[in-house]
């Protein structure tokens, strides 16, 4: 049986990593429909707002049509969507509906569960993740 974990921050959402590391692993030997992909608790639209540096890197690395898709404006500020970003690439990548779990939670709106750096302004704790075989 074959593993991965990835951490997904913006620069790696919009880099690719998650479509890398399904590349990976079929190159390693897994089968497509064998893998399966979560997303973990991160910060969500709701609470990610980020600066026209942030869409002119997605634009750059993803396209216009794709930045469109996950930055939406609200007044005069931009919010992006990771975890759909996410999930928009995995697909793109081969992978099915029924192959992806996205937490809803986001990190940012509960900060008694999750630690957020955004959230927290620099000040945060850990957060660690399992992956099991069965």
């Amino acid at each position: 049986p074959l593993a991965a974990a990835v951490h997904a921050g913006w620069r790696g959402t919009v880099g690719g990593i998650a479509p890398a590391a399904v590349r990976m692993l079929l190159d390693a030997g897994a089968e497509r429909s064998s893998i399966r992909c979560a997303v973990g608790p991160s910060i969500h639209a709701c609470c990610y707002e980020v600066g026209e540096d942030f869409r002119d890197a997605v634009r750059a690395a993803q396209g216009g049509d794709f930045a469109r898709t996950h930055i939406r404006e609200r007044g005069s500020a931009l919010y992006a969507d990771l975890p759909a970003m996410n999930r928009t690439l995995l697909l793109a990548a081969g992978l099915g509906e029924g192959q992806l779990d996205a937490a809803p939670f986001c990190t940012a709106c509960d900060p008694a569960q999750f630690h957020s750096h955004r959230a927290g302004h620099g000040l945060r704790g850990a957060m660690g993740a399992v992956i099991g075989i069965l």
